[in-house]
């Protein structure tokens, strides 16, 4: 597997990633997210090569955003997404397509449960340990991408409904540190948005 990881860093890090398809990177990270899952049983300086590498490819992709010209006006609708591929074709190289796509994804591990089995009985709960990892890489990209989210409807409508959606959720009752993480979000996100009208206080 740390071969797969090598790859996987070897790919993203080549002067020639910038012509990746948006599948493709979305492929990279996914199959990236599968070592991280599956190295947990696997040892932890495995667990924590993946996670590593996790964050590395997170930071390639939306560290190019800036770079990012729309060309074509983002649509309100759904199929606008599936439809639409705004730098994302095979001859400009992965863009905003991607970039919401991971975002989405990186928002979706914060509702991702464990099993815990006690006194005969089962029950569902948050797994506060995938939660940080998904905060720390959310961070990540908000800080990367800076105020240049403004620029791309979806994905500030993204941060504004689903992230903070589900930072409120969790915010009102899990343990102190994931708590922490949230509150570190959420003033990254009014630090690096504060210019966009959409993201703000409401009473």
């Amino acid at each position: 597997m740390m071969k797969i990881l090598q790859v996987l860093t070897g790919i993203m890090n080549h002067r020639a990633s910038d012509l990746l398809s948006d599948q493709s990177v979305c492929t990279l990270i996914n199959t990236c997210f599968q070592v991280v899952q599956q190295s947990a049983s696997r040892g932890d300086l495995l667990q924590r090569n993946a996670r590593y590498t996790m964050h590395e490819l997170i930071q390639a992709v939306f560290k190019r955003l800036p770079e990012i010209e729309a060309k074509d006006r983002e649509g309100d609708s759904e199929s606008d997404m599936e439809d639409g591929d705004e730098g994302g074709g095979l001859e400009s190289g992965y863009g905003i397509r991607c970039a919401i796509d991971i975002f989405h994804f990186l928002c979706s591990l914060l509702n991702v449960v464990s099993i815990v089995e006690a006194d005969g009985s089962t029950t569902h709960t948050a797994d506060e340990d995938v939660q940080i990892f998904a905060l720390v890489l959310i961070n990540s990209a908000v800080e990367l991408s800076g105020d240049e989210i403004g620029k791309h409807p979806k994905l500030l409508r993204m941060i504004q409904d689903d992230l903070f959606h589900h930072l409120i959720y969790y915010g009102t009752w899990s343990s102190s540190f994931v708590l922490s993480m949230i509150c570190s979000t959420v003033l990254n996100a009014f630090h690096f948005l504060r210019r966009s009208e959409i993201l703000h206080v409401k009473n």
